[in-house]
């Protein structure tokens, strides 16, 4: 499966950014359609199923000239209720997802944020189901999602997947991605997609949304490289995108999307990116943050 150097990364569409209202999404759906950005990741856990309702009545009646990937496994804010990665709740999710999405397959079904599953669910039950989802054709494609690198690493190097979908490990300010995850993919004829090239609104110059995990030093490091940008004359977004698409090894970099404006932000870093030179300033001078940027999960 051939995938777009950008995805439309659906989260803002339940609302996970700030509220949005229904007709300015489906604008930015059809728009993202005309400028040939026709991947589409959604969840049922953004805005609790909201996302990938939106997301089925923007693309009625043009399913097939899109890819779309959803997720299983996740489903509420809470550890106690929001994670079930068992086979039943797997395999009734995809069902679920279908009916909202309305279509009868996936190209992609994840599982959402591994890393909050115990060991032995994951490998003993929500795998088996994935490749059941698989076999049975609601999904062409089955993989991995979540924020440790070496809890997905553990899942690729099985075999079992796909594609394996990271998030802010592949921007300018953690480029980690690059020397761990996408060699073990390759190793293992696994895909690899990148999401959030703006560390999920760290290098925005609008700041991240309260809910935002970052240290202290890990956000005072993303305003040096905003000001940094600023310094050179360039926008800190399309540098960022410019980064994260360039990452040699990722198929596609999902970028949170709510509005045209957004879109044609993205479609310009495709079409003109930043120059590599200005890039490979930016990382030469970013500060070192060492270390996990935040603790994620249960393992």
């Amino acid at each position: 499966m051939d995938l777009p150097v950008v995805g439309f990364g659906s989260a803002p569409l339940g609302g996970e950014y700030g509220a949005i209202g229904e007709s300015e999404g489906v604008r930015a759906v059809r728009a993202s359609l005309e400028a040939g950005v026709n991947f589409f990741d959604t969840s049922p856990y953004y805005g609790r199923t909201l996302s990938e309702s939106r997301l089925g009545r923007a693309l009625a009646g043009v399913r097939g000239d899109t890819v779309i990937s959803t997720k299983a496994g996740r489903y509420g804010q809470h550890q106690q209720d929001g994670f079930d990665f068992s086979y039943a709740r797997i395999t009734a999710s995809i069902d679920e997802s279908l009916s909202r999405l309305r279509t009868d397959y996936v190209d992609i079904l994840f599982l959402h944020d591994i890393e909050f599953g115990k060991a032995s669910a994951i490998f003993d039950e929500a795998l088996p189901a994935l490749a059941d989802v698989k076999k049975s054709g609601k999904a062409r494609f089955v993989g991995v999602s979540g924020y440790p690198l070496d809890v997905l690493a553990e899942v690729v190097e099985t075999g079992a997947i796909d594609v394996v979908l990271s998030y802010c490990h592949g921007d300018l300010l953690d480029g980690s991605i690059a020397d761990s995850l996408i060699l073990s993919a390759r190793a293992h004829g696994c895909g690899v997609v990148s999401a959030s090239p703006l560390h999920m609104g760290l290098l925005s110059p609008a700041g991240p949304p309260p809910w935002h995990p970052a240290s202290l030093e890990r956000r005072r490091a993303a305003r040096a490289l905003i000001d940094r940008c600023d310094a050179l004359g360039v926008s800190v977004v399309a540098a960022a995108l410019s980064y994260s698409i360039g990452i040699d090894g990722v198929a596609s970099v999902l970028v949170g999307i709510s509005n045209p404006t957004e879109l044609a932000a993205v479609v310009a870093a495709v079409r003109e990116p930043v120059d590599r030179a200005v890039l490979d300033d930016l990382v030469a001078t970013r500060i070192p943050v060492g270390g996990k940027p935040w603790a994620s999960g249960i393992r």
